[in-house]
């Protein structure tokens, strides 16, 4: 069996500063007759249980890039108050820009703001999604912390001929953009340095690339290898239904 690698300095120091900022929360949580668990944590992040937060944490787990997002996301801080070696790696309009505050969001607990591609391609800029130009929010049931927005499809490439799921020209998706992207995930991504608009595709992971994938087969270039500048956005949770 591998030894596992000694984690550095740097990592230590940043699993020690995540730990300080939980325990801030779980502080003020408890304060307010409330409570935060590590589980629930785990949960909203997708990851199942708290298990992985507590690795990250006791320093069992080096904390990389896509967690280092995720927690700043999810505690409402900048990426840099995690981790600074993480940060010099990120543009600065992402590591310097904490999230909305969670009073704000709870004031909205039922509804979600509804966004433009364009405008969800910005999201990278701050930890929270925040009302898009136009204003508009709508109800969303899917459990959440304030996290959550809506965006409608533009085109057909994810519309599925075989089966399901299928998404067509202005569907309205719900997008978490803290739970943990994996293989077979849904996902909205920035592509990238000069991208303008968020690309809705299926996220597709084999022997260790990733790539992305039209659900139309018919789609021009249907799958694509996720460029090494690109990051998720966000993970589709579902879509607004409405039968009559």
């Amino acid at each position: 069996m591998a030894k596992r690698r000694e984690m550095t300095v740097d990592e230590q120091d940043d699993a020690a500063r995540l730990t300080a900022i939980c325990k801030t929360w779980q502080r003020e949580m408890k304060a307010g007759g409330g409570a935060l668990t590590l589980d629930d944590i785990g949960a909203d992040l997708g990851w199942g249980s708290g298990a992985p937060v507590s690795h990250y944490m006791n320093g069992h787990m080096t904390l990389q890039m896509e967690a280092v997002t995720r927690f700043a996301r999810y505690f409402d801080v900048t990426v840099r108050d995690i981790s600074p070696r993480i940060a010099d790696m990120l543009p600065r309009s992402i590591i310097d820009t904490p999230g909305s505050p969670r009073d704000a969001v709870r004031d909205n607990a039922n509804t979600v703001p509804v966004l433009s591609l364009g405008e969800v391609a910005r999201l990278a800029e701050r930890s929270a999604p925040v009302n898009g130009a136009s204003g508009e929010r709508v109800l969303c049931s899917i459990a959440h912390r304030g996290h959550m927005f809506g965006v409608r499809v533009v085109g057909e490439s994810m519309r599925n001929l075989a089966g399901s799921p299928s998404f067509a020209e202005g569907d309205l998706l719900f997008v978490d953009t803290v739970r943990q992207s994996k293989s077979g995930s849904l996902v909205l991504v920035n592509m990238g340095a000069g991208s303008s608009d968020a690309v809705f595709r299926q996220l597709v992971e084999d022997s260790g690339q990733r790539y992305l994938k039209a659900l139309n087969s018919a789609w021009p270039r249907s799958v694509i290898e996720l460029p090494d500048d690109a990051w998720v956005l966000g993970v589709v949770r579902g879509k607004l239904e409405v039968f009559e």
